[in-house]
């Protein structure tokens, strides 16, 4: 149990994809994992909304997560993008 948090605390501040229950994906940033439920919060954007949505992916639902390589960079020009859309 102790590994798994260790493992899980590395994904904080990373982009990754979520697979849940109910067929369900998500993409977005990591922002924190509840190391007693294994609960995710995410930060979920895409270029179609205007505004980032922090989404909370409770743990008994989530099947796998996979660090997505090379969108980090990208993720954070668009929210940049955003917030300085939101600014004017």
């Amino acid at each position: 149990m102790a590994q798994s948090v260790l493992k899980a605390n590395e994904l904080i501040g990373k982009m990754v994809e979520i697979k849940a229950d109910q067929n369900r994906e998500f993409i977005g940033l990591i922002k924190a994992i509840d190391p007693l439920t294994g609960s995710v919060a995410l930060m979920d954007s895409s270029e179609h909304e205007k505004s980032s949505i922090l989404r909370v992916i409770t743990g008994h639902s989530i099947k796998s997560i996979q660090a997505c390589e090379g969108t980090q960079k990208l993720y954070q020009e668009t929210l940049v993008k955003q917030t300085n859309d939101e600014a004017h």
